[in-house]
């Protein structure tokens, strides 16, 4: 059953069963959507026992004007719900909204309230880089900083892109093509093997602890490569030994 609650024009509300096909056409009609907030992504969360997953919409005036995905879990007798979920290897969530339309202020709090009166939630996480943090702090959220990196690239141009790299990442690349290393884009599911070891050991050897298991790393591989959103690499020697993977959506 569809729950939902009323704050003055503004009502929120759970995704349908019969809307659900239509979620990641609806959230790419908004800025700031990514490959995150769609069903693949969420799908595989929840497959890796992140906790079950809950869509919400906000509408005005008949219109939907906002999408927020989440995911609810427990721990001992409490209800949480993340967007994303703690230790999700997931580096940003939140909401999508029109902001001609509804205010990051107004679609949090009516957030709030819904999720403590109809799903009993006691502690919320969100973790986006489109929710202005002041604002967040009169909600009553704790800021957390994460840091990320993202640079343009210019298909075609190779030149161009590489004078964003420093001299030292512009001769790495140039050693590895005269060393002859080789690309491979990779479709099958032995590839996760080697890709999940390389991650623990790169973990390991900075004195870092894996927070997540192989689980976590097949089912995004399976829900991304299904739904077309997947690029995974590996590099080979000459010799055909396996120096390096990523995984990128």
């Amino acid at each position: 059953m569809s729950l939902e609650v009323v704050e003055a024009a503004l009502r929120v509300r759970e995704l349908t069963p019969e809307e659900l096909p239509g979620w990641d056409r609806m959230v790419r009609g908004f800025p700031h959507a990514r490959v995150v907030h769609t069903l693949p992504w969420i799908r595989s969360l929840e497959a890796s026992g992140a906790g079950l997953a809950r869509f919400l919409v906000f509408e005005k005036a008949g219109e939907i004007v906002g999408c927020l995905p989440g995911l609810l879990s427990e721990a001992g007798p409490f209800r949480m719900f993340g967007s994303p979920p703690p230790l999700s290897q997931t580096v940003s969530m939140g909401p999508v909204f029109d902001e001609s339309r509804i205010t990051a202020a107004e679609l949090i709090d009516a957030t709030i309230r819904f999720l403590e009166q109809h799903l009993a939630v006691h502690h919320i996480e969100i973790l986006s880089p489109d929710l202005n943090r002041e604002t967040m702090a009169r909600l009553g959220f704790r800021g957390e900083a994460w840091p990320t990196h993202r640079t343009a690239l210019f298909p075609g141009d190779e030149r161009r892109t590489l004078r964003q790299l420093n001299h030292s990442a512009r001769r790495n690349i140039t050693r590895g093509i005269r060393q002859g290393l080789e690309i491979r884009f990779e479709t099958d599911e032995r590839f996760v093997n080697e890709h999940y070891q390389q991650i623990k050991e790169g973990f390991l050897s900075r004195g870092l602890a894996l927070n997540f298991d192989r689980r976590r790393v097949l089912e995004c591989f399976r829900a991304l490569r299904r739904s077309g959103n997947l690029v995974a690499v590996s590099v080979y020697l000459p010799s055909r030994v396996n120096i390096a993977t990523a995984m990128f959506t």
